[in-house]
Protein backbone atom coordinates (compact mmCIF):
# COMPACT_ATOMS: atom_id res chain seq x y z
CA UNK A 1 0.00 0.00 0.00
CA UNK A 2 1.38 3.37 -0.96
CA UNK A 3 2.26 6.10 1.89
CA UNK A 4 -0.07 8.71 0.79
CA UNK A 5 -1.47 12.06 1.89
CA UNK A 6 -5.05 10.09 3.26
CA UNK A 7 -2.67 7.72 5.28
CA UNK A 8 -0.72 10.02 6.59
CA UNK A 9 -3.75 11.60 7.73
CA UNK A 10 -4.87 8.92 9.22
CA UNK A 11 -1.70 7.73 11.26
CA UNK A 12 -1.44 11.65 12.22
CA UNK A 13 -5.05 11.17 13.61
CA UNK A 14 -3.54 7.82 15.72
CA UNK A 15 -0.63 9.74 16.85
CA UNK A 16 -3.03 12.79 18.29
CA UNK A 17 -5.10 9.79 20.28
CA UNK A 18 -2.43 8.03 21.36
CA UNK A 19 0.34 10.74 22.36
CA UNK A 20 -1.02 14.02 22.51
CA UNK A 21 -4.24 14.01 24.27
CA UNK A 22 -2.39 11.89 27.38
CA UNK A 23 0.83 14.33 27.14
CA UNK A 24 2.97 11.85 26.50
CA UNK A 25 6.92 12.77 26.60
CA UNK A 26 9.51 11.35 24.95
CA UNK A 27 11.68 8.64 26.57
CA UNK A 28 13.75 7.09 24.65
CA UNK A 29 15.51 7.34 20.77
CA UNK A 30 17.11 4.86 18.70
CA UNK A 31 18.17 5.03 15.35
CA UNK A 32 18.13 1.94 13.90
CA UNK A 33 19.62 1.91 10.49
CA UNK A 34 20.61 5.05 8.67
CA UNK A 35 17.14 5.67 7.51
CA UNK A 36 15.24 4.70 10.68
CA UNK A 37 14.29 5.67 13.82
CA UNK A 38 11.98 4.57 16.87
CA UNK A 39 10.75 7.06 19.48
CA UNK A 40 9.85 5.56 22.98
CA UNK A 41 6.84 7.81 24.48
CA UNK A 42 6.51 7.80 28.19
CA UNK A 43 2.90 8.61 29.83
CA UNK A 44 0.92 6.85 27.98
CA UNK A 45 -1.13 3.39 28.58
CA UNK A 46 -0.38 2.73 25.16
CA UNK A 47 2.23 0.22 23.96
CA UNK A 48 4.62 0.89 21.15
CA UNK A 49 6.86 3.21 20.05
CA UNK A 50 6.70 5.41 17.00
CA UNK A 51 8.10 4.22 13.93
CA UNK A 52 9.89 7.01 11.50
CA UNK A 53 11.38 5.83 8.32
CA UNK A 54 13.01 8.16 5.44
CA UNK A 55 13.55 4.95 3.21
CA UNK A 56 13.12 5.95 -0.84
CA UNK A 57 11.00 2.85 -1.35
CA UNK A 58 9.40 2.24 2.39
CA UNK A 59 9.32 5.69 3.65
CA UNK A 60 6.75 5.79 6.49
CA UNK A 61 5.30 6.47 10.30
CA UNK A 62 3.42 4.49 12.39
CA UNK A 63 3.19 3.10 15.69
CA UNK A 64 5.04 -0.58 15.56
CA UNK A 65 5.06 -3.55 18.33
CA UNK A 66 7.85 -5.12 16.27
CA UNK A 67 11.40 -5.54 17.87
CA UNK A 68 14.79 -4.06 16.34
CA UNK A 69 17.99 -4.60 17.57
CA UNK A 70 19.73 -1.27 18.46
CA UNK A 71 22.95 -0.43 17.22
CA UNK A 72 25.74 -0.64 19.57
CA UNK A 73 26.72 3.06 19.19
CA UNK A 74 24.06 5.52 18.17
CA UNK A 75 24.93 7.85 14.84
CA UNK A 76 25.13 11.58 15.48
CA UNK A 77 21.67 11.99 14.27
CA UNK A 78 20.52 10.20 16.68
CA UNK A 79 22.75 11.41 19.10
CA UNK A 80 20.91 14.92 18.33
CA UNK A 81 17.69 13.74 18.73
CA UNK A 82 18.55 12.56 22.80
CA UNK A 83 19.81 15.80 23.28
CA UNK A 84 16.60 18.15 21.89
CA UNK A 85 14.00 15.74 22.57
CA UNK A 86 14.45 13.22 25.30
CA UNK A 87 11.73 14.51 28.12
CA UNK A 88 9.90 16.74 25.70
CA UNK A 89 6.40 16.69 25.46
CA UNK A 90 4.99 16.01 22.37
CA UNK A 91 2.32 19.05 22.26
CA UNK A 92 0.54 19.25 18.41
CA UNK A 93 0.93 18.18 14.76
CA UNK A 94 0.28 19.42 12.12
CA UNK A 95 0.06 18.13 8.66
CA UNK A 96 -0.62 20.72 5.59
CA UNK A 97 -3.82 19.32 3.37
CA UNK A 98 -2.89 16.39 1.00
CA UNK A 99 0.87 16.67 1.62
CA UNK A 100 2.99 13.74 2.97
CA UNK A 101 4.41 16.01 5.32
CA UNK A 102 4.13 15.64 8.75
CA UNK A 103 5.07 18.42 11.81
CA UNK A 104 5.14 17.25 15.57
CA UNK A 105 5.93 19.88 18.07
CA UNK A 106 7.85 19.13 20.83
CA UNK A 107 7.62 21.45 24.27
CA UNK A 108 11.23 20.85 25.90
CA UNK A 109 13.21 22.79 28.36
CA UNK A 110 16.40 23.73 26.77
CA UNK A 111 19.73 24.25 28.82
CA UNK A 112 19.01 27.18 30.55
CA UNK A 113 16.13 25.89 32.08
CA UNK A 114 13.32 27.96 29.41
CA UNK A 115 10.50 25.79 27.87
CA UNK A 116 10.96 26.28 23.92
CA UNK A 117 9.49 24.67 21.04
CA UNK A 118 11.31 21.75 18.77
CA UNK A 119 9.82 20.24 15.61
CA UNK A 120 10.49 17.06 14.38
CA UNK A 121 9.57 16.80 10.64
CA UNK A 122 8.78 13.86 8.58
CA UNK A 123 8.88 13.92 4.96
CA UNK A 124 7.49 11.05 3.54
CA UNK A 125 8.29 11.81 -0.46
CA UNK A 126 9.50 8.76 -1.68
CA UNK A 127 13.45 9.06 -2.14
CA UNK A 128 13.33 12.49 -1.03
CA UNK A 129 11.89 11.52 2.07
CA UNK A 130 13.78 13.02 4.97
CA UNK A 131 13.93 13.65 8.86
CA UNK A 132 14.68 16.41 10.22
CA UNK A 133 14.47 18.40 13.80
CA UNK A 134 13.93 21.97 13.82
CA UNK A 135 14.98 24.48 16.76
CA UNK A 136 12.43 27.46 18.05
CA UNK A 137 10.57 29.46 15.70
CA UNK A 138 12.63 33.41 15.74
CA UNK A 139 10.72 36.20 15.50
CA UNK A 140 9.46 36.21 12.06
CA UNK A 141 8.71 32.30 12.42
CA UNK A 142 11.45 30.47 10.42
CA UNK A 143 12.96 28.10 11.82
CA UNK A 144 16.88 26.45 11.53
CA UNK A 145 17.75 23.16 10.83
CA UNK A 146 19.93 21.25 13.76
CA UNK A 147 20.37 18.43 11.61
CA UNK A 148 18.42 15.78 8.99
CA UNK A 149 18.82 12.11 8.83
CA UNK A 150 19.76 12.51 5.08
CA UNK A 151 21.43 15.58 4.66
CA UNK A 152 21.30 17.21 1.08
CA UNK A 153 23.96 20.11 0.31
CA UNK A 154 22.96 23.08 -2.18
CA UNK A 155 25.19 20.43 -4.53
CA UNK A 156 22.62 18.75 -4.78
CA UNK A 157 19.71 20.66 -4.57
CA UNK A 158 20.06 24.40 -5.03
CA UNK A 159 16.78 25.50 -4.52
CA UNK A 160 16.35 23.82 -0.66
CA UNK A 161 19.06 22.96 1.07
CA UNK A 162 18.76 20.26 4.19
CA UNK A 163 21.65 21.11 6.71
CA UNK A 164 22.24 22.13 10.12
CA UNK A 165 22.68 26.13 10.78
CA UNK A 166 20.51 26.37 7.07
CA UNK A 167 16.58 28.13 7.44
CA UNK A 168 14.27 25.35 6.76
CA UNK A 169 12.03 25.41 3.73
CA UNK A 170 8.89 22.70 3.59
CA UNK A 171 8.99 21.59 -0.33
CA UNK A 172 6.94 23.23 -2.97
CA UNK A 173 2.93 22.23 -2.67
CA UNK A 174 1.89 19.83 -4.94
CA UNK A 175 -0.07 21.18 -7.82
Amino acid sequence: MAFDAFVLKAVSTEIEERLIKPGAAVSKIYQLNPTDLLLFFKGTRQKGPLFFSAHAQRGRINFTERRFDHPASPPAFCMLLRKHLVNGIIVSLEQPPLERILYLNFSVINESGKEVQKTLVAEIMGRHSNIILLNTPDEEGKQTILGTIKPVPPSINRFRTLMPRHTYFPPPAQE
